[in-house]
């Protein structure tokens, strides 16, 4: 299957990689920034442009570039694809790679449209196993299914909504959770404690959601009611911001566990 690749970012790396170690034919990368394209499309030994409107004729083409960019390049790649021939029975599979975006953003009469989100937080540097990551779909095309398939043995198909709760619930768990315990690790750091004195701690509580749910093992001054420690741990910290986090936090839930 020819493909063309949109981006350069982690996104495009990590299942620009996946493609290709599946037997899929990289033909080209397109990226705004001309060194990256570069960078990638020598992983691939493809050609590389900085324009999307340079588009080659492909089978597949992804779109894996930031969610606010994404339905300008849906326009832009409609005028490239329509510079090439295609039979109607073979129309190109156009698909892109955000949770938060509708499957209508990149419709078009020119090809048949899908998503594939992988539910993991991904970077350049790390060499992610896709094959155990769970991946999204979204679309009717039987090829979407089949792509998935070579990249992940965790596939489950989701309309737009869906996807966007999945993914709001992806932000509690991953990025919210990641910069509570930054505040943490600043919290240890301005009053010089070590900060993997709180790690077992850390890994017993991702452990625990292993037998039972969150709202079980929940446990602390909040969940108990214990007004001292809340009002001494209020008094205690200095920044403004994070006072307010843990007020919200704990009213949270206080109001949960009613």
């Amino acid at each position: 299957m020819k493909t063309v690749i949109i981006g350069s970012g982690n996104m495009a790396t990590h299942l620009g990689r996946a493609l290709f170690d599946n037997g899929f034919e990289i033909i080209q990368v397109i990226s705004p920034n001309e060194k990256h394209a570069k960078k990638l499309a020598a992983r691939f030994h493809c050609n590389y442009s900085t324009e999307i409107k340079q588009a080659e004729k492909a089978t597949l083409y992804l779109i894996a570039i930031p969610d606010k960019a994404i339905a300008d390049a849906a326009k832009e790649l409609g005028k490239a694809v329509a510079l090439h021939t295609f039979r109607k029975n073979e129309k190109p599979l156009v698909l892109h790679t955000a949770a938060a975006v509708s499957l209508k953003t990149i419709e078009n009469n020119k090809w048949q449209s899908g998503v594939l989100y992988p539910l993991q937080s991904l970077k350049k540097e790390t060499d992610t196993d896709l094959k155990e990551v769970p991946l999204i779909i979204s679309g009717k095309a039987d090829k979407i299914k089949k792509i998935a398939a070579a990249i992940s043995r965790r596939v489950t198909f989701m309309g737009d909504e869906q996807r966007l709760a999945l993914h709001v619930s992806a932000v509690f768990v991953n990025n919210f959770t990641n910069h509570l315990v930054a505040i943490a690790q600043e919290i240890c750091q301005q009053h010089h404690i070590d900060f993997k004195l709180l790690q077992p701690l850390l890994k017993e509580t991702f452990e625990r959601l292993e037998k039972m749910s969150a709202a079980e093992s929940q446990t602390g001054p909040a969940i108990r009611g214990d007004k001292n420690t809340l009002k001494k741990h209020i008094e205690f910290i200095s920044t403004p911001t994070y006072k307010a986090i843990y007020k919200d936090l704990t009213k949270s839930i206080q109001q949960s566990s009613q």
